[in-house]
């Protein structure tokens, strides 16, 4: 028997006997308490369990030191992903898996899509254009073309794409016809006939809006938009 003093400050102290049986109600209460507890835990709702977050490692195909493009890989409104790795462009489903992959004979530096053809136009350097399939990866068409420019930004516009063309190469070396005071913007459309080429401000960005072609410059306090006019007979 278990013997204990209560009271207060203003009463007379009483002794107060605590035998075995009061001790075992005691311990049965506290583990009744605890079991409820725990069951009250488990009938509360639990987060759903996040499933792992995918890694996808794509192996670049680079053809020489020092020249391949970082490139943000291209969105197709399905869910598709168009991934650049040097001189290799990955097609990736939507499901993050690859479906198809094509290499190059050049590193690439820019990559558009034209949704009407399901095609993707893909720009690198030594002034390489490839159109590929975007199904299959297929090469539909490239353009032939050499010389010290190199393209610099690729768009989809009507039945082709705009290329902005870098000039620097002939600025530095103008040889016999003097440096370009401008670079150039060429449109290639869905056959060889289909194309044309006019002037283009250098360090501008190209940007389309519809059947809108702007050269846009960022200055220190402002934004520039320069339209670009097709040239004639071509604006038909």
């Amino acid at each position: 028997m278990l013997t204990f003093y209560s009271g207060n400050f203003t009463s007379s102290w009483r002794k107060t006997s605590v035998t075995g049986k009061h001790v075992g109600r005691f311990l049965l209460l506290c583990c009744f308490s605890f079991f409820l507890a725990d069951d009250l835990n488990s009938q509360q709702p639990k987060s759903k369990q996040q499933s792992k977050a995918a890694v996808i490692v794509l192996p670049r195909h680079d053809l020489y030191a020092n020249t391949a493009q970082k490139i943000l890989p291209l969105p197709i409104s399905d869910g598709r992903l168009v991934v650049i790795a040097g001189a290799k462009v990955y097609m990736l489903g939507a499901s993050g898996a690859v479906t198809w992959s094509a290499v190059l004979d050049n590193h690439v530096y820019g990559v558009a899509h034209r949704p009407s053809s399901n095609e993707i136009g893909v720009i690198g350097d030594d002034l390489a254009f490839f159109r590929l399939d975007l199904t299959t990866g297929k090469e539909i068409w490239h353009a032939t073309v050499n010389g010290r420019a190199s393209f610099a930004d690729i768009k989809p516009f009507r039945n082709g794409y705009l290329i902005v063309v870098d000039l620097t190469g002939y600025r530095v070396w103008p040889g016999g016809f003097g440096p370009p005071k401008s670079d150039q913007l060429r449109y290639y459309g869905a056959s060889d006939e289909d194309y044309w080429s006019t002037d283009f401000p250098v360090g501008a960005h190209l940007s389309v809006a519809g059947d809108k072609i702007y050269a846009v410059k960022f200055g220190k306090k402002d934004v520039t938009l320069q339209e670009i006019k097709i040239p004639s007979p071509m604006s038909n």
